[in-house]
């Protein structure tokens, strides 16, 4: 008795997203968020509540570090559109007289990996400052695109990145119809290992700065970063390096210093869930006669 077997059929698994490529303005951005985020001198208020129909409610509030700098701050609403296929709209009001409204689509009309996110601004005072732009973005097992325009100022912006197993080259071209000229580009290389370290070299600035960073992420409790920016117009270079180091479950230091001097140290804690507080103090040990700058956030959610 002969007993035929079909062939099992294998599908391929789905990409991992840490391996599939970043849009190129995330490309290094682990680097990024470790030598700039909760460095300011400003003091910050953040309020943030969700009601049970899901509307989320927030206040801002910014006072600068110069005395004379008045407060800016702004109060908003971000809430799914009913009957909209996954459009979340969020309404800003402006210290500035200004009103802004984001309309984000993560659904991409049903298309996996795309992203439809449409921007106005309106100044309450005058016309003077509107502003209507939109973009689109679209991530891919190994492409990672977006597109923009901005109405009002007629200006295109694209950007293209291409990725396989960690690998990523990237561009990002901008051009101003008015002035009929290309306003920006420049371009990129990564390798990326999944989650614990990235490594990134730009030519920015129209190719005319070099910049080459570096992230890695040595212990759930530890992390580096540093980056090395150098102009070909003067030959300039800055070296900045930072570390972040989680203290317990509550409390984050985080510790910056650069080429020129500046030193810059960050505490994060946990208040409470959904209150955090951050301490923020930079000086210059080249130039110990500067006054101390100090930054004071408070945020809650």
């Amino acid at each position: 008795r002969l007993v035929l077997l079909r062939p099992t059929r294998t599908t391929r698994p789905p990409p991992s997203n840490a391996t599939m490529p970043a849009l190129y303005s995330d490309i290094g951005k682990t680097a990024k968020k470790i030598l700039s985020d909760d460095f300011f001198s400003e003091t910050k208020v953040t309020v943030k509540s969700k009601s049970k129909s899901g509307v989320t409610y927030s206040f801002g509030a910014t006072q600068p570090a110069a005395a004379d700098a008045p407060i800016s701050g702004d109060i908003g609403l971000k809430l799914k559109l009913p009957h909209s296929k996954g459009t979340t709209a969020n309404l800003k009001l402006l210290t500035a007289s200004v009103a802004t409204l984001e309309l984000t689509n993560d659904a991409g009309l049903g298309l996996p990996g795309l992203k439809l996110v449409a921007n106005l601004k309106a100044p309450v005072a005058s016309a003077a400052g509107a502003g209507a732009a939109a973009r689109v973005e679209y991530v891919h097992d190994v492409v990672a695109l977006k597109g923009g325009v901005d109405a009002l100022k007629r200006v295109l912006d694209a950007s293209a990145v291409a990725g396989y197993k960690g690998v990523s080259v990237g561009a990002d071209v901008a051009f101003d119809a008015k002035k009929n000229a290309l306003a920006k580009y420049e371009f990129c290389a990564a390798f990326s290992d999944g989650g614990e370290a990235e490594s990134v070299v730009a030519l920015i600035d129209k190719l005319d700065k070099i910049k080459a960073s570096y992230s890695h992420k040595l212990s759930a409790t530890f992390s580096v970063a540093a980056s090395i920016l150098y102009s070909r117009k003067d030959a300039s270079k800055l070296l900045t390096m930072a570390a972040k180091i989680a203290v317990d479950n509550t409390t984050t230091v985080k510790a910056r210093i650069d080429s020129t001097g500046a030193l810059a140290a960050a505490y994060i804690h946990d208040v409470s869930p959904g209150t955090t507080i951050v301490l923020s103090a930079a000086t210059n040990v080249a130039a110990p006669q500067k006054v101390m700058k100090v930054g004071l956030s408070l945020a809650i959610e």
